[in-house]
């Protein structure tokens, strides 16, 4: 089987109906050699799990996944809501 790339991106997932600031938790498990966020179009930055960030209505975020035949998953948690989950993001 062949190896697949070094990198992983996946598509934007917007915010949209909220009316105040909201503080994300990002979380991930598997084997990446690193994993990154874009808000909004800009520079990837790199994070380790439990990396707070905060989003607006219109907001958007985008993950990279660096790593060869790196798999896991990527969870984002509403922790201005004791950190529900908001939505898992599977990577391989």
């Amino acid at each position: 089987m062949a190896s697949k790339p070094g990198k992983s991106e996946g598509r934007n997932k917007s915010f949209a109906g909220i009316n105040t600031t909201v503080t994300l938790k990002l979380t991930f498990i598997g084997d990446a050699s690193s994993v990154a966020y874009r808000k909004n179009g800009g520079s990837y930055t790199t994070f380790s799990s439990g990396t707070t960030i905060t989003v607006v209505n219109g907001n958007t975020l985008n993950f990279r996944v660096y790593g060869v035949d790196a798999a896991g998953s990527i969870s984002v948690l509403n922790n201005s809501n004791s950190d529900s989950l908001i939505d898992t993001f599977d990577y391989a």
